[in-house]
């Protein structure tokens, strides 16, 4: 196995806009399986059907390591999937986002850390 494939992780990113999109896009072409969590069923439907973002860098064809998911926030199972969770939506949107996994995440994390 080479040295990339074994540092190959799993990313979940809340968040398509611009700054989610483009750490999704950096991750992918870096050959980590992204998931990029957006509120809006009509930006994962188009991206996962055309592998482009409809409101942020429009005329970028993103990595198909890639896949949108939303807009239901993801269950426990799906996060402890998880090698990482990274946060790119805007301060005022963070509880909205982070409220309903608050309870999830942080069981998740100290049952991920013993």
């Amino acid at each position: 196995m080479s040295e990339t494939s074994s540092l190959k992780s799993k990313v979940l990113i809340f968040g398509a806009g611009n700054f989610g999109s483009c750490l999704a896009d950096h991750l992918g072409d870096s050959q980590h399986d992204v998931f990029m969590w957006s509120r809006e069923k009509t930006i994962v439907d188009h991206f996962n059907l055309h592998h482009r973002n409809l409101r942020y860098l429009t005329d970028h064809n993103f990595s198909p390591n890639i896949k949108a998911i939303g807009p239901e926030l993801p269950d426990q199972d799906f996060l402890a999937q998880m090698d990482v969770l990274l946060f790119a939506i805007p301060t005022q949107a963070l509880r909205f986002v982070a409220s309903p996994l608050e309870t999830e995440v942080v069981l998740w994390l100290l049952i991920s850390s013993f």
